[in-house]
Order: structure tokens, then C-alpha cells, then sequence
């Protein structure tokens, strides 16, 4: 067995993504996990600067987070948004997806609904 570590973003957002990706690097991290909701800056920031790190280690690894921003919705609507935000997630090559879905206030079967689509 291989055991990785991975270093997450999370109580680090004082760094840009370029210091964050080589402190991580330095630090003997075999990857980082991002909260990135493309497309926007902050994650061409961050690719940019996993693709420029991976031209000395190309094992280097994301792994991806998929959140939605809250907001006040039907529970299809809700379904729509995380479907479209996984695929775009889903594009950057992830390792893996650490997914949240679901919502507390959603029943049992709508919460089912989510995690089914």
C-alpha cells in the first residue's frame, strides 16, 4: 500500500495559489485539495501554477472540491447547479472529487434524488 499526503487550502487562503502550490510542494505534499469554482481567476491561477510544478514532479495531484454557494432554491434547481458545477470541476483532472451534496433541510428522498443524479 501507497499512503499520499495531501494538504488542503483550507486556513490558508493568505497565500496565492502559486505560493500555496509550492509551499505545499516544499513541505513533501504529494498534492493539495482546492475548493475551485471554475471559471474564474483564482482557478486558472491555480492550474497555471499545478501545471508549472508538474513539469519537475508530473505526480503531483489535485484533488477538487465541489460546493455550491448557498442559495434559496427548489430542490431541481439545486440538482441543475451541482450537475453543471461538477462537470466544470470535473474538467480541471482531478485525482478525485470531494463532493458535498445534499442540504440538511432537504427530505430523506430529495437528498436521495441529489445524490442519485
Amino acid at each position: 500500500m501507497q499512503i499520499k499526503y495531501s494538504c488542503s487550502y483550507w486556513g490558508n487562503d493568505h497565500f496565492s495559489p502559486k505560493e500555496f502550490i509550492e509551499n505545499v510542494h516544499l513541505s513533501g505534499y504529494n498534492g493539495a485539495e482546492l475548493f475551485l469554482q471554475p471559471p474564474d481567476q483564482i482557478t486558472k491561477d491555480f492550474m497555471e501554477a499545478i501545471d508549472t510544478l508538474r513539469i519537475i514532479n508530473p505526480d503531483f495531484y489535485l484533488i477538487s472540491m465541489q460546493i455550491i454557494f448557498p442559495a434559496i432554491e427548489s430542490v431541481d434547481t439545486y440538482i441543475a447547479r451541482m450537475v453543471k458545477n461538477l462537470a466544470a470541476v470535473a474538467e480541471l483532472n482531478p485525482l478525485f472529487i470531494n463532493s458535498h451534496t445534499g442540504k440538511d433541510h432537504f427530505s430523506f428522498d430529495d437528498n436521495c434524488r441529489v445524490i442519485e443524479a
